[in-house]
């Protein structure tokens, strides 16, 4: 409308008299207007229809969610994790009971004792008697005991790995259904404005079919695009619903919860791969692939479990070589109280009512146990070497997942400024076919192809960012760290 309304102004300065101009009203269409906020009161619903057919004013403000709610909430109301934490909670008790049988041990009992009479009658004790007695138990040294709790121990941390696995993951699928989201909410503003641009190329074929110009194809034409736009628009709008169910599923959220994602149009600040890191670049790619490598093997979770497992069998081999030649010693002690006389035969020179106590130490040693400790032994040390490849063969992926993960970031970044000379130019060229169909040098078909061309690559540019984010994290997932948990200066300082 103003390039129209411009080359008419030059028409104005070139013709003496204006009567002589061609003139012709643009016929616009009325649209109704609601008041979202008082239609929300009212218990109203919005529908397609109304969309189409009316401006919303005044609209109920969703609440916004921004990436780091999101983790914060689905972290909070995560069964996985729930379920992990009870997990760290079971162990914690199993390793209390292991402790227990270390501490030392009081038993209260009672005994009702009955003896033939001759023996009653020479013995200590009466012929029936009651007694009340205390027993105390106490493992002072057991190498077998120690290693059992060492290990109790050694299995909370690797259940607290097992945790941390699981957070990082679930925050992973988060930042990517949240990025697929922000996909979708841009895929819905392209096609609402693929939509006004049609209106306006409509209102420019009826401009032209009244003044003689263009005949009733160009209007039927884009009537149909029109109506063809709306069903991309609905088909759009509905994946971008369905995105947003999708990630209420990954929070815990009831899937009718609405809210609005914050918008993300661009590359992260925390963009620390750029354009000067390509692929053809072996020195600046071979110096960043080498610091993320160091530091994913730095952090893995999974490398610290398997410490864990070493660090369990390392201790229990230890316990096992030095079994025959570590002895067991217990402390054992006895108390007893007469609680009646007893009654039948007994010996005259007896006080049954005296108390009685007893403590002794054992020492015992496993001398020979029939070759048992060499083969366990020997099944250890096999148990170890495979723990140990297990080891390097999860710092070889890790490294490879480094370098395949680097790979998508840098060729996903390198798509990003592809697509955005891709886009302007498309805009370029829609704009000058626009003015030659309003000039009568284009034909209808001309427009609608640059129209679609146009349209495609602000959708591919958009793909491209969101694609770049997703392929970002996902280098970072292997790395450990996520950008926007540790902050902006954790990756430029790293590569620095």
């Amino acid at each position: 409308r103003v390039r129209k309304v411009v080359l008419a102004l030059e028409d104005i300065k070139e013709k003496d008299d204006i009567s002589k101009l061609d003139t012709n009203m643009e016929k616009i269409e009325s649209r109704y207007i609601i008041n979202g906020t008082a239609a929300a009161k009212i218990g109203i619903a919005f529908n397609w229809d109304n969309f189409k057919n009316a401006e919303i004013v005044d609209k109920v403000i969703k609440p916004i969610l921004t990436l780091n709610d999101a983790i914060k909430i689905g972290i909070e109301n995560s069964r996985v994790l729930k379920i992990k934490k009870e997990a760290i909670k079971n162990q914690m008790y199993e390793t209390e009971r292991t402790k227990s049988t270390a501490r030392p041990e009081l038993i209260l009992s009672s005994k009702y004792g009955m003896i033939d009479s001759y023996r009653a009658k020479i013995g200590s004790t009466r012929e029936n008697s009651v007694d009340g007695a205390l027993d105390f138990k106490y493992v002072i040294f057991n190498d077998e005991l120690n290693n059992g709790i060492f290990s109790q121990e050694k299995l909370i941390s690797i259940k607290e790995n097992e945790y941390d696995n699981g957070e990082i993951d679930l925050v992973l699928n988060i930042a990517t259904s949240y990025y697929n989201l922000l996909n979708l909410k841009s895929n819905v503003e392209i096609k609402k404005s693929n939509r006004d641009l049609i209106e306006e190329n409509l209102s420019r074929a009826k401009a032209k079919l009244n003044t003689g110009s263009a005949g009733p194809a160009d209007v039927y034409r884009f009537e149909a695009e029109k109506a063809k736009s709306e069903n991309d628009y609905l088909e759009a709008y509905g994946k971008y619903i369905s995105g947003k169910q999708t990630l209420n599923n990954l929070i815990g959220k009831d899937p009718t919860y609405d809210f609005e994602p914050q918008n993300n149009e661009g590359k992260s600040e925390n963009n620390y791969i750029n354009e000067n890191i390509t692929l053809e670049n072996q020195n600046e790619y071979e110096k960043i692939a080498t610091v993320f490598e160091k530091e994913a093997v730095k952090n893995s979770i999974n490398l610290k479990m398997i410490d864990n497992k070493l660090i369990i069998k390392e201790r229990e081999k230890k316990s096992v070589s030095r079994k025959n030649y570590t002895p067991t010693i217990a402390l054992a002690g006895n108390y007893t109280v007469p609680i009646t006389e007893g009654w039948g035969t007994k010996n005259a020179g007896i006080d049954y009512n005296e108390n009685k106590w007893s403590l002794g130490l054992s020492v015992s040693l496993d001398l020979f146990d029939g070759g048992d400790r060499n083969s366990y032994l020997s099944q250890i040390e096999s148990e170890l070497r495979s723990i140990y490849e297990e080891k390097t063969d999860a710092e070889e992926l890790i490294k490879l997942q480094i370098r395949v993960k680097l790979n998508n970031a840098v060729i996903a970044n390198k798509k990003i400024i592809n697509a955005e000379k891709i886009e302007d130019a498309a805009k370029k060229a829609y704009d000058l076919t626009v003015d030659s169909y309003v000039n009568g040098v284009a034909d209808l078909t001309r427009v609608l192809d640059a129209q679609n061309a146009y349209i495609s690559a602000r959708e591919s540019k958009t793909l491209c960012i969101y694609d770049f984010m997703i392929k970002l994290i996902e280098l970072e997932r292997v790395i450990g760290k996520f950008h926007f948990d540790e902050g902006k200066d954790y990756y430029n300082n790293l590569i620095k």
